[in-house]
């Protein structure tokens, strides 16, 4: 994967998991790490900076807030293949 395309689908994530996270009533990243035993800086880094988050990671964002990781990779799946080549 090239490094814009590893840019866009680490923003397009972080998107995600913001606003799964506002909509589930989670009014920081501190509420919600706590909930689920996740250090809040690690969603931060996730919503803000783009971070790859581990799949265990993933996985309690994934049960905490519901989502549709079927989706979500979808989605941007698509994002990604509407690049334009190098």
């Amino acid at each position: 994967m090239r490094k814009d395309e590893k840019a866009v689908v680490a923003r397009m994530f972080g998107n995600y998991i913001k606003r799964a996270r506002e909509d589930k009533g989670y009014s920081s990243p501190e509420k919600l790490g706590h909930e689920i035993d996740l250090n809040p800086r690690t969603i931060e880094r996730i919503e803000n900076e783009g971070a790859a988050p581990k799949l265990h990671t993933i996985f309690k964002l994934q049960e905490a807030l519901d989502l549709d990781l079927n989706h979500i990779f979808y989605e941007i799946n698509s994002t990604v293949k509407k690049l334009p080549p190098e």
